[in-house]
């Protein structure tokens, strides 16, 4: 890497390391985050940390009982909604609609959609956990959160570094190489790297800061049964399933040496796997309607 490049990334880190005015999480958020790496923590102690904010509840109620979760009867108060969805889906939802409340004044433009950057997240997020739950495997309760923050980086650089990222994107669209790979070649660092440098100011849990940084890097890089990797094939299949029906993406995985080589040891039947991640990725499209 050229001393240029070597100057930018020193540039871009200690930029976002000394602005006073990045966006922050909710403290009721960072003490959520703090109950997850508690073994003790319990069902009381997050109701209680979350009916510290009235307007947080509110919202989380109101998830609660939509359509996306289809729960037969009215879940009218915090414990309730715990005991019914579970306390790893509640710490999501807190995550899910704390976060959107953070960025809600982040406006985007004609190349750069919020409405599709959150259902792009979301869906990551979902089927970051479903990749797990599909292989039987057990799911690290940080999963979702790295899904769903994995392209926070990107609206660090379109809030504070526009004319850079509006010149990435561009490159990425004439060139037809992937954004990651085009803000590497101007800014010597991708957006993973730049959102783990904003979580690890929100004081969030090292795996989290490590699955964001690391979500382009190839499995054969990094620990095969790491979270990144699963966020990072969380993203690919959200991006395939966006473009292809359920059966293409079948036939596209089944000649990709690269899942082959990472899918878990296991009968796993690729078909009914992309079933449930379909019906999560179309689920996950309405995200934005329960946490408004």
């Amino acid at each position: 890497m050229n001393q240029a490049k070597m100057r930018r990334i020193t540039e871009i880190r200690r930029a976002i390391q000394e602005m006073s005015n990045l966006p922050t999480l909710p403290n009721v958020a960072l003490e959520v985050m703090r109950l997850t790496q508690d073994p003790k923590s319990t069902i009381t102690d997050l109701v209680r940390v979350v009916e510290k904010d009235v307007a947080l509840a509110s919202s989380i109620l109101r998830a609660a009982n939509s359509a996306y979760y289809g729960v037969p009867r009215k879940i009218d108060t915090m414990k309730m909604a715990v005991v019914i969805l579970g306390m790893n889906e509640i710490i999501n939802l807190v995550m899910g609609v704390s976060v959107f409340k953070t960025f809600s004044d982040t406006g985007g433009s004609d190349d750069f959609d919020m409405n599709l950057f959150w259902q792009h997240s979301a869906a990551v997020g979902d089927l970051s956990l479903a990749l797990y739950q599909g292989f039987k495997l057990q799911a690290p309760s940080s999963c979702y959160i790295s899904g769903l923050l994995h392209d926070v980086g990107k609206l660090i650089l379109f809030q504070f570094f526009n004319d850079l990222f509006m010149e990435v994107l561009e490159v990425s669209k004439s060139d037809g190489n992937l954004t990651a790979e085009a803000e590497i070649e101007a800014l010597g660092v991708d957006h993973g790297h730049i959102g783990a440098w904003l979580i690890q100011r929100w004081n969030l849990p090292e795996d989290i800061v490590s699955a964001v940084a690391q979500h382009h890097i190839r499995a054969s890089d990094v620990e095969p049964d790491s979270i990144s990797v699963f966020v990072d094939w969380a993203d690919r299949l959200a991006h395939l399933l966006d473009e292809n029906s359920p059966d293409k993406v079948c036939k596209i995985l089944n000649a990709d040496k690269e899942w082959k080589n990472w899918i878990p040891r296991g009968d796993h039947s690729i078909n009914d796997l992309i079933d449930t991640f379909s019906e999560k990725y179309e689920n996950s499209k309405n995200i934005l309607e329960i946490v408004d």
